[in-house]
């Protein structure tokens, strides 16, 4: 092989390691980018989940309690005694289940009704879940 023969050769290789340089490069910035994308993709897509979350939880406190819980007509009047009105979620989360037993026809067994139904959507009267079925 003469020497121009050669310079070509080592040319052409040159070449070919500089372009196995910038597809390395290429794919290195590929990599990146998508894994920009993935946690970006992610960090949004937590974010409206707790967002929807809170957001269902606060249009729960907003509702009339007996509906939203699902009551039975026994612990709705019972509300009603303690409260003068049929309660929202929210205000019905600022009495204990003393305060509740206090009404008439209010006994354990309402009480763990509506500790039930509370808990269904983690939450709990003043004090926390007292009743608990056995």
């Amino acid at each position: 092989m003469d020497e121009k023969e050669m310079e070509f050769l080592s040319a052409q290789v040159n070449k070919f390691a500089d372009s196995c340089r910038l597809l390395v490069k290429a794919g290195a910035d590929c990599v990146a980018a998508l894994r920009e994308t993935e946690d970006a993709f992610r960090t949004v897509f937590v974010q409206g989940r707790l967002t929807g979350k809170l957001e269902i939880r606060q249009a729960l406190m907003e509702r009339i309690a007996d509906e939203a819980l699902n009551l039975n007509v026994r612990i709705t009047k019972c509300l009603y005694e303690v409260f003068g009105h049929r309660p929202t979620v929210e205000e019905l989360l600022t009495k204990s289940g003393d305060d509740l037993q206090s009404a008439k026809n209010f006994g354990a067994g309402s009480l763990w009704r509506l500790e039930d139904a509370l808990d269904k959507f983690g939450l709990a009267l003043r004090g926390g879940r007292r009743i608990r079925k056995e």
